[in-house]
């Protein structure tokens, strides 16, 4: 599996970005395979996407996908109507999408667990678990993969649980296409840091001669998390990101991990859509 991967959310709508049509998606798939991008992120909520990736991949045995699921209700149920809609008899990385504060939460993973040990999933895994309860699920469950906000502004260091990461939201969710997001700041200090960590980049793209976008993703590379997803925002995109090979120096990776590690700490929050499940 390749080290980027395309992720399918802009197959759905949401506040921050526009769906895409099925003939745009599938257009961006092709795309990202002929440059090499051999893994495709997608979930049980993002409405049509997985259809539209079975129908853009045509059972290519050489591509892996990454689904996920909502814990509750019925896990079960939404992975054999994954497994349908993406034509295929197993994913090769199903998470679990989003924790729960439910006490039925472990009962989830159980099942999940179950789906794997029937063939059904190659690796299991969760998104967006805080890193306690990551750790606490991880006692008792096979917890391969994590797939978490991984970026120049928001970045939670978890030493003690020993995972693949899987990050997204590299890009900020559309900041640095110049996209309003106050996403990752309430008001005050975690705004000033916010605008800290968008002059830096933006010195950083002008002395490397490259885009913004390509800095951020050099940062994420240098964080070495198993896979990072790529937004599916328009094919000239993902040419240009797959083929882009800047890499930053010492000092500028760690002034841009101060910078993230900051931002989550001034949030309050364990991720940066500012919930919390604890």
């Amino acid at each position: 599996m390749s080290r980027l991967a395309l992720g399918l959310w802009n197959a759905s709508e949401s506040q921050f970005h526009s769906r895409k049509s099925p003939e745009e998606m599938r257009g961006m798939i092709k795309c990202a395979i002929k440059c090499g991008i051999t893994l495709f992120d997608t979930a049980y909520s993002y409405t049509d996407a997985s259809s539209i990736l079975s129908s853009a991949l045509k059972e290519d045995g050489n591509l892996a996908v990454i689904s996920k699921v909502m814990p509750l209700p019925s896990l079960r149920k939404k992975v054999e109507s994954e497994l349908k809609r993406l034509k295929r008899e197993y994913i090769d990385i199903l998470l679990l999408h989003w924790p729960s504060n439910d006490e039925r939460l472990f009962d989830a993973l159980r099942s999940l667990s179950e789906v794997k040990d029937e063939g059904k999933a190659k690796a299991i895994g969760v998104s967006n678990f805080p890193p306690e309860l990551l750790l606490k699920t991880a006692k008792d469950f096979e917890i391969s993969y994590s797939e978490e906000m991984l970026s120049p502004f928001w970045y939670v260091q978890h030493d003690e649980v020993k995972v693949n990461v899987i990050s997204y939201g590299t890009m900020g969710f559309g900041a640095l296409y110049g996209k309003s997001v106050p996403l990752f700041w309430n008001e005050g200090k975690a705004r000033s840091l916010f605008d800290e960590v968008m002059n830096n980049i933006s010195k950083m793209a002008t002395r490397h001669g490259v885009e913004k976008d390509e800095v951020a993703l050099s940062f994420s590379k240098m964080h070495s998390p198993y896979a990072i997803v790529l937004g599916a925002h328009d094919k000239a995109t993902i040419t240009r990101l797959a083929n882009s090979s800047i890499t930053l120096d010492e000092d500028e990776f760690a002034l841009l991990d101060e910078l993230a590690m900051k931002m989550h700490m001034e949030s309050g929050c364990d991720n940066a859509f500012l919930h919390n499940w604890r």
